[in-house]
Parts: structure tokens; C-alpha cells; sequence
């Protein structure tokens, strides 16, 4: 039998007549697929990268869990270091830093959280349980040329810029060969590994609040993020420069005073980690050349803890 080929000029169209491939020899041939490799689209493909990093997985590992009075919540940012040496390693082991935790039943944040963690401790991630450890070297800020760029083993900075080092924390590090080393997005750890702290991660534009309930937004500005928990209700909007982030626990919109004209905020997760009903708030500060991280008790309008290593 034979087959046709056709061709169409303008309005008019011809087709010869054109004779059949052997039908042994007969195969088929994987359709090329269009790909943009221009700068443009590489940098735009990169942008929309960067702003999904912030988001973590769902805290969804399997095992049992167990409400605990004091437990401790980790977190790796996407835009972290990751290295001990005052290198921005991306290739290097995960970081992770205490960020809040419950200590017999009371809230705190940042360093009392980390001194809190052993040496050596098994955490949850999403991907499962890993093991962490302190560093045993001292940090040394690489753009400093004095005592003060050194901070001995196991303390470290809580993050690095191109103009120095700042902060004090415990971080922990991840084992080469954990699940978790290659994801490159955000991570949350939560020591002990079974304890329950009611953790939710938040994601990316309106995830299930009415129009009705969000905030009155000021021209010019958008909600570029809305979700709920019960009845409580957080937004985080961009009045173009900086980005806000409020919240409703049920007695009003309460406007976060992050003290710094950052580039947006993002809200990624809360959690109950004393239990006092009340939720924490994760807030990850959007900066061109770095980030920074807020703590928020939802009773209130400013952080409970907060460091910036962004500068523009």
C-alpha cells in the first residue's frame, strides 16, 4: 500500500504519492521536544526555582507521635550554608539549626534551643529519621581578619553575608549519605524524632481562605499567600516594597514589625510546640542576596526571634 505526503501552499494543497518503508525495517522516531535555552528563560526558570525553595515538605514521616514538653524545631533554609568553613557550599552536608523549642512546657527560641540538643541526635524529616551532629571544628569567617570572625566548636554563626558573619547558634549537620542531603528545598527537623508539635508547613498562593475573610488590602498590593488553621487565618501580601505578613487568631489582623525593609515575607509554617494553643509562626525573609527568618507568637506583632542577613 501506499502512503501519501502532502504539502500545503497558501491555499492550495498537492499531495504525491510517495512509496512505503520496508515493513521490516519500519521505526518509530521520538518526537524532538522545543527547548528555550536563552539567558532569559534560564534566569526566569531559576527566579520561579528560588521562590518554591522557600516552601518545606509536609511533616508526613511515618512513626508514631507523642506530645512532649520539650521538643525542638530545625530548621535548613534552601538559601543556607551549609559548610562549616564560612563557605557558601551547596554541594556541602545539610545544616541545621535550632530555631524554636518548648523546654519543660515554656517557649524558646534560637540559642537556649540549641544548647538544648545533644552532640548526637536523631531527628524527623520528611523524608524519614536522620542523624545529626555538632561540628567539632571552630568557624571561621572568611571575610574577617580578627578575633571576632572566630566562633569555637560547636557554636557558628547563624548566617553569613558578603559583608561578614553575624549571630550566634548550635547548628547540627546531616550525614553525608542522609536522604535529605540532595533535597533543595527547605527542611524542618523535629527532636525528638516522635514528638508532636503540631506543625504544618504552609504553601504557595491561596490555599482554602475566602475572599470575604482575608485582610483589607491597601492600593496598590496583592495577597500573594493565604491559608487557614481552624479559624485562624494568615496572609502574607506585597505592597510592591517590602512584603507584609498578618494574621487573625480570632481577635483581629495583627501586622508583623519584622524591623527590616526586607524584599517580601513568606510564611511557612506554624506550629504549637508548648501546646498553649497558641500557633508559632515561621516567616522567611525574602532578600536579592540573601535571607532571614522570624518567629512569631500569633498574639503578637513582633518576632520572638529574628536574624537578617540580608542586605538588599
Amino acid at each position: 500500500m501506499a502512503t501519501w505526503s502532502c504539502v500545503a501552499l497558501v491555499a492550495v494543497m498537492a499531495c504525491t504519492p510517495s512509496p512505503a518503508p520496508p515493513p521490516s525495517r519500519a521505526k518509530s522516531v521520538p518526537q524532538a521536544r522545543l527547548r528555550d535555552d536563552s539567558p532569559d528563560a534560564a534566569y526566569a526558570a531559576a527566579q520561579r526555582a528560588k521562590a518554591n525553595d522557600h516552601f518545606a515538605a509536609a511533616d508526613a514521616a511515618p512513626g508514631p507521635r507523642v506530645r512532649r514538653d520539650t521538643a525542638v524545631l530545625l530548621i535548613s533554609p534552601a538559601y543556607a550554608l551549609h559548610s562549616f568553613d564560612g563557605v557558601h557550599d551547596e554541594t556541602g552536608p545539610r545544616r541545621f539549626d535550632p530555631l524554636l523549642c518548648a523546654i519543660h512546657g515554656k517557649l524558646a527560641t534560637g540559642l537556649p534551643c540549641a544548647r538544648l540538643m545533644p552532640a548526637r541526635a536523631t531527628i524527623r524529616t520528611p523524608s524519614g529519621a536522620i542523624e545529626v551532629t555538632r561540628s567539632r571544628k571552630a568557624f571561621i569567617d572568611p571575610t574577617r581578619e580578627d578575633d571576632r570572625g572566630v566562633w569555637p566548636a560547636p557554636l557558628a554563626p547563624e548566617c553569613c553575608h558578603y559583608n561578614g558573619c553575624q549571630g550566634e547558634t548550635i547548628p547540627l549537620v546531616a550525614a553525608a549519605d542522609a536522604n535529605v542531603a540532595d533535597y533543595p528545598a527547605t527542611v524542618f527537623g523535629v527532636w525528638p524524632a516522635d514528638a508532636d508539635i503540631d506543625l504544618q508547613v504552609a504553601g504557595v498562593g491561596n490555599t482554602g481562605v475566602k475572599v470575604d475573610d482575608l485582610p483589607p488590602t491597601p492600593t496598590p498590593s496583592h495577597v500573594r499567600q493565604a491559608f487557614s488553621r481552624g479559624t485562624h487565618r494568615f496572609v502574607a501580601r506585597e505592597d510592591k516594597y517590602p512584603g507584609v505578613a498578618t494574621w487573625n487568631a480570632g481577635a483581629g489582623w495583627i501586622t508583623a514589625q519584622s524591623g527590616l525593609p526586607n524584599r517580601g515575607d513568606t510564611l511557612i509554617a506554624t506550629s504549637d510546640i508548648d501546646g498553649d494553643g497558641h500557633f508559632e509562626i515561621v516567616s522567611y525573609q525574602e532578600w536579592t542576596n540573601n535571607y532571614g527568618l522570624d518567629v512569631y507568637v500569633e498574639t503578637s506583632a513582633k518576632p520572638t526571634y529574628s536574624f537578617s542577613c540580608g542586605g538588599i
